[in-house]
């Protein structure tokens, strides 16, 4: 997955992800407006979307420690910018109706980078804890977290705390690897609040033991393909 950066005057700051930080500069929230024209007016690079292999969900219970990687919109595709956290996670397939669970926990940033290993130790903040969700035949799943806090410790960009109302998880769920489209309304901090768009927010999910190394993902990891839903 290759990365864009976008390197901006004074300290050289870079604005991704759900945060923005602003070098010598006294008002962010017009300087994220003028930022925003300037980088729509840039040329996009065009990535290969790595391949989504789409399977029925397994016939037996999975339960375990996955990590999830996110990479907001506001990242324009720099894989090192994207949000990691520590999931808990319980499918319980049922003839009548399988069922996933998720429990959610930011991990803290090194350096604005992910953490070298995954291990709960480096969780901050409060769990995100989702009431279970149904799992179609086709492994499609909605997951509702409701009001979602990130904060500033595991935020890759400002060090800004985030907070996303209404937020949801859009996925299919796999046993080796599962991924969803994140939505939800940014409202913290106030120079990124927008409405989500959730094939711009994709979440991939991989099953880890607490302490592995940080497993590796380019830019082609986070493309709308590499999350089909249909």
């Amino acid at each position: 997955m290759l990365g864009s950066r976008f390197t901006l005057g004074c300290a050289g700051a870079l604005v991704v992800a759900f945060g923005l930080t602003w070098a010598c500069i006294p008002h962010p929230e017009a300087d994220f407006e003028d930022f925003q024209e300037r980088a729509a007016a840039m040329p996009k690079v065009e990535v290969e979307a790595s391949t989504f292999e789409a399977a029925p969900p397994p016939t037996e219970a999975v339960e375990g420690v996955y990590y999830g990687a996110c990479l907001a919109e506001l990242a324009f595709g720099s894989p090192s910018k994207r949000f990691n956290f520590y999931t808990l996670t319980k499918f319980t397939p049922d003839p009548s109706g399988a069922k996933l669970e998720l429990s959610i926990q930011p991990l803290k940033v090194v350096n604005n980078q992910p953490p070298p290993t995954i291990t709960k130790a480096d969780a901050t903040g409060p769990e995100i804890a989702a009431p279970p969700a149904d799992v179609a035949a086709s492994g499609r799943f909605r997951i509702e977290l409701g009001t979602t806090n990130v904060p500033g410790d595991a935020n890759p960009i400002s060090g800004s705390d985030v907070e996303i109302l209404t937020a949801t998880l859009d996925g299919r769920f796999a046993e080796a690897r599962f991924c969803a489209r994140l939505g939800g309304q940014v409202t913290k901090p106030a120079a990124a609040a927008r409405q989500l768009d959730p094939p711009q927010n994709i979440c991939q999910f991989v099953p880890i033991k607490d302490g592995d190394p940080m497993p590796e993902f380019t830019t082609a990891d986070f493309q709308p393909e590499s999350c089909p839903l249909d």
